[in-house]
């Protein structure tokens, strides 16, 4: 739904729509991926091929580890998407098994 309304953010499921997970999951990506774009701005600027840029595995890797680095260092934000005090992964609600 949200690929096929060109990434509207008014579509995507929020914790006061009931879902307290993707909507949250959501903003913190879109966060890491801010972080990621400041810190690497030039080199992406200079990619000549922005999608073969970000399909590169030293690309992905390097995401992957600003993701878990996010994690632990967002511990003391105030932010609507995790509670104060926590980590992004330790503000999520458990899952029924």
């Amino acid at each position: 739904m949200y690929l096929a309304r060109n990434f509207d953010s008014g579509v995507l499921p929020t914790r006061q729509d009931g879902n307290a997970i993707l909507g949250p999951t959501y903003d913190f990506l879109k966060d890491c991926l801010k972080q990621y774009y400041f810190a690497n701005q030039a080199e992406i600027s200079a990619a000549p091929r922005l999608r073969a840029y970000l399909a590169q595995r030293s690309t992905v890797d390097k995401f992957r580890r600003l993701i878990v680095q996010r994690n632990s260092a967002i511990r003391e934000y105030d932010v609507y998407w995790k509670a104060m005090g926590k980590t992004f992964i330790e503000s999520l609600p458990e899952l029924p098994s």
